[in-house]
């Protein structure tokens, strides 16, 4: 959390703020806007909440208030003539999530599963990548690799729902955070045909620990041009099979539920199972600049 109070980008004085009660925390609420324009919008997120013995005291209006507010102004700042298209995230199994969010004109537009897999119920996968010296082969990831994960990063979500461009700075910053697990994170690389001694990123999978014990599986994709031949699944079998013998007791991750990738049915016959459905609800500002 220290990490990301100091994020490029984030400034910790005016763009989080907290409810507490004595010395409890009881609320809060945090917003950011993305680098670049999606589809000529520029792409505000709030995250946030409130303690359940706290809610229906208004506390989540008056956050909100702040929230929006303070989204406007940073997309003004970066985006003086695009609307602005704010996501608000929330989880749709707990009652009433929606409520606040409907109240202020936002409505559903996405919904991301939560997946989990238990190590201990892991099953050996037969996959594997042809066997021919012009094959791409499989890298653990390491620093040398950042840019170029970065741009097959980039690539590979361009056709991904509300996904922007990651910046050298902003990508640094994730990577180079403590939560980050290089060691469990698995690169698919072809030779380039340009001589770049490190070859050409096709497919990548990375991955964080936030709760000791668990795993958490940040990012997986494959450039379009490479998709349907199965790279994701071999990598992520890796990344588990690595967990597994390290000592790791589970694995999540987080997923739309319409990837145009069919990243849901990959997870599922890998063996991970729902634990929760998130809904993003969106709302349209107008550009304050003229």
């Amino acid at each position: 959390m220290a990490e990301e109070l100091l994020a490029p980008g984030f400034d910790a004085d005016l763009d989080c703020l907290a409810v507490w009660d004595g010395e409890e925390m009881t609320g809060y609420v945090q917003v950011g806007v993305a680098d670049s324009l999606r589809d000529g919008l520029a792409r505000g997120s709030i995250m946030g909440g409130v303690l359940p013995d706290f809610r229906r005291q208004g506390l989540g209006g008056r956050l909100m208030d702040f929230a929006e507010a303070r989204v406007v102004e940073l997309s003004t700042n970066l985006h003086p003539h695009a609307a602005l298209s704010v996501d608000l995230h929330a989880n749709l199994d707990v009652a009433n999530s929606d409520v606040l969010a409907h109240a202020r004109g936002y409505l559903p537009v996405r919904y991301f599963q939560q997946m989990g897999l238990q190590l201990e119920h892991l099953e050996p996968a037969m996959l594997s990548l042809p066997d021919a010296e012009t094959a791409p082969m499989i890298r653990t990831y390491s620093p040398q690799f950042t840019d170029g994960v970065r741009g097959a990063h980039n690539e590979a979500f361009a056709d991904h729902w509300g996904s922007t461009s990651h910046s050298t700075s902003r990508w640094n910053t994730y990577t180079s955070a403590r939560s980050f697990r290089p060691g469990f994170g698995r690169l698919l690389v072809e030779p380039s045909s340009d001589g770049d001694p490190l070859g050409r990123v096709l497919s990548y999978v990375l991955s964080s620990e936030w709760v000791p014990g668990e795993l958490y599986v940040d990012l997986v994709g494959t450039r379009r041009a490479a998709r349907g031949k199965g790279y994701a699944a071999v990598l992520l079998s890796e990344v588990l099979r690595a967990a597994a013998a390290a000592g790791y007791r589970r694995v999540e991750l987080q997923v739309d539920s319409e990837s145009p990738t069919g990243a849901v049915g990959l997870y599922e016959r890998l063996g991970f199972g729902r634990i929760r459905t998130m809904v993003v609800h969106q709302r349209i500002f107008p550009a304050t600049a003229a």
